[in-house]
């Protein structure tokens, strides 16, 4: 168990591993903003992606002749 405790303490000493660590903490925070994004624009996304679809069965029947 000392050990362990021991390498993870060295893995805060070296810059390194502190680095990694603020990588991993921006990828998180914008993994989170992402989600917020996402939740906040679902609706949006939604009928814009609703929009196209139709548009598509549109020119794809048009071109069918139905």
């Amino acid at each position: 168990m000392g050990r362990l405790y021991k390498k993870f303490k060295q893995l805060f000493k070296r810059e390194e591993g502190v680095a990694m660590g603020e990588y991993a903490l921006l990828l998180a925070l914008i993994a989170v903003a992402l989600v917020i994004a996402i939740i906040g624009f679902r609706n949006e996304i939604s009928n814009t992606f609703n929009s196209a679809t139709n548009q598509m069965q549109n020119a794809n029947n048009q071109a069918s002749g139905t």
